[in-house]
């Protein structure tokens, strides 16, 4: 693990409108915040090697640092008021929640799929550059056809784990395509992990704040009986999706990650969990955004 990330005491937010209206909320991701950095501090350092635990540990332990170092991204501009970019970074959190639970579903298979995708990646790129139709851009494909050798080097090493045994190479790849490393699409991750609702609550709406898509650019419009504007705005209403949600699946990084690396975290992690519903109950109450 590299160090932790060093933070000044004094000056980790600024005090302005977006923090006095959800002060609780960004206080306790401070702390939330402050406890996961911490944790770093107890993790012994481990040999690596070809073993599935050793690949496991490795592969988990990135997916923590990346959501660490994201969720202090979500702290910050938030904080800002830029609710819309903070709710993008929330779905990358779930995101990398949603494929460390796969990955712990088979790690056996998903492991390997999952540390070996880019060399697949050069495989299908190398592809598109021996495709004569392809669209790819001349210096682009140059450098790749140069290196033709070493990719199929490197994929014949790998390529076990994506295809079968006498199976046809092109047939069975073509899932593996467009970003799926394990041969499946996200909706179907979230099946095989009992995490559809969490998908169609998290993923499926905080996509669209990534995409356009009417709801994400509403947070840019006013109306008035006479004109409707558009502009950037620090609103807490765009601001509070993003911070309840970006802390409960990071606490559940750090509870999967602690568990991994036998840290005895899981009493604390508890309890900022409960503390996250409580106060998104309480807000979500105050607001009374479900009454009639």
């Amino acid at each position: 693990m590299q160090k932790n990330i060093n933070q000044a005491q004094g000056n980790f937010y600024q005090d302005n409108i977006v923090y006095r209206e959800l002060q609780q909320f960004f206080d306790l991701g401070r702390a939330v915040f402050d406890f996961g950095n911490g944790c770093a501090d107890d993790v012994k350092h481990w040999k690596v090697d070809e073993s599935l635990e050793s690949h496991l540990r490795d592969v988990v332990s990135g997916l923590y640092s990346s959501s660490l170092k994201t969720f202090r991204s979500i702290l910050f501009l938030s904080n800002q008021g830029h609710g819309e970019d903070a709710m993008n970074l929330t779905r990358t959190i779930f995101d990398n929640y949603l494929t460390l639970r796969y990955i712990q579903e088979n790690p056996k298979d998903n492991i390997y799929r999952f540390k070996n995708y880019s060399v697949l990646e050069t495989k299908f790129m190398l592809d598109r550059a021996k495709n004569e139709d392809s669209n790819m851009l001349p210096e682009i494909k140059k450098i790749v056809l140069q290196k033709e050798t070493e990719i199929l080097q490197n994929y014949n090493k790998i390529k076990t784990f994506y295809v079968r045994q006498g199976e046809d190479d092109e047939r069975s790849l073509r899932k593996f395509k467009s970003g799926r490393w394990a041969g499946i699409n996200r909706r179907r991750m979230a099946e095989d992990t009992c995490l559809v609702v969490d998908y169609d609550c998290v993923f499926h709406f905080h996509s669209c704040f990534i995409h356009p898509h009417p709801y994400g650019l509403s947070g840019f419009r006013e109306e008035t009986e006479s004109e409707v504007r558009f502009g950037a705005k620090a609103s807490s209403e765009e601001v509070f999706p993003a911070l309840p949600v970006a802390m409960r699946y990071f606490l559940l990084i750090l509870k999967e990650w602690a568990k991994l690396l036998q840290l005895d975290k899981d009493t604390q992690i508890e309890i900022f969990l409960s503390e996250v519903v409580k106060l998104e109950t309480e807000h979500i109450n105050k607001m009374e955004l479900f009454s009639e």
